[in-house]
């Protein structure tokens, strides 16, 4: 059975943990053609158990495949880091960088893990790490609809404000994206829905008010781009009749 094989009977489930334990290491480490090796695949899917336990050690658990993503990095954004040995799961880690930037914390707050981590060791610090984008863990929860699964010590006035590269702050990330319903209602005022980002937009670009700051002179045509965008939101709603 080649390397392609191999994997795909592993994501069909086809193979037994006896079969996969009896796998010898460089098979375990072959690679397809995007430089992932089994080990990558148990950890997205949630089957570290069913590796060889010698296999469960940061030699194998940090390969990168050629994106630069590790296992760990996979168990996170499937939300399976409680797969993961918690001896395994250190601040030098979980701060390991794929070539985009974007270390295990990053994932897991998008894969709404960050719950699984250790007791305590989640902390102001590593939630402000940042990608290589300026987005730090919570503009990816706000992303990817898992604020709901931030620890709510985090969820501050002052931390939702934080701003990435291109001005967004986390409410930003999160009206484009349709989560401002994740946000505690006491901090979506005034101050912090109209606040702009470098291009000029507010949180309420992204909602049913679609306010727009100018960017740039008037015009005497529509400003379709904007338009459609927010009239797509609507195209498979219900349509009021009138009385």
């Amino acid at each position: 059975m080649d390397t392609i094989a191999l994997h795909e009977a592993f994501r069909a489930d086809r193979l037994a943990r006896d079969e996969v334990r009896s796998l010898p290491t460089e098979r375990l480490l072959a690679r397809n053609a995007a430089g992932n090796t089994l080990v990558h695949l148990a950890a997205k899917y949630g089957r570290l158990a069913d590796l060889p336990p010698a296999v469960l050690a940061p030699e194998f658990l940090l390969v990168k495949n050629d994106a630069g993503y590790t296992p760990l990095h996979h168990a996170a954004q499937a939300g399976h880091l409680d797969t993961v040995p918690p001896a395994l799961l250190t601040r030098a880690h979980l701060l390991v960088r794929s070539h985009s930037g974007y270390t295990v914390l990053h994932l897991a707050a998008a894969g709404g893990a960050l719950g699984q981590l250790p007791a305590g060791l989640l902390d102001e610090e590593l939630l402000l790490t940042r990608t290589d984008l300026g987005n730090n863990l919570l503009h990816e929860a706000a992303e990817n609809g898992t604020l709901d699964r931030v620890p709510p010590a985090f969820l501050t006035a002052r931390l939702l404000a934080l701003a990435n590269l291109s001005g967004e702050t986390v409410v930003h990330v999160a009206a484009l994206n349709g989560n401002l319903g994740q946000i505690p209602p006491a901090f979506l005022t005034a101050t912090t829905l109209l606040v702009t980002t470098n291009a000029g937009e507010t949180a309420l670009t992204g909602g049913a008010l679609a306010f727009r700051q100018h960017k740039g002179g008037h015009s005497d045509i529509p400003n379709w781009p904007a338009f459609l965008d927010l009239a797509a939101r609507y195209f498979h709603s219900p349509v009021a009749k009138a009385k």
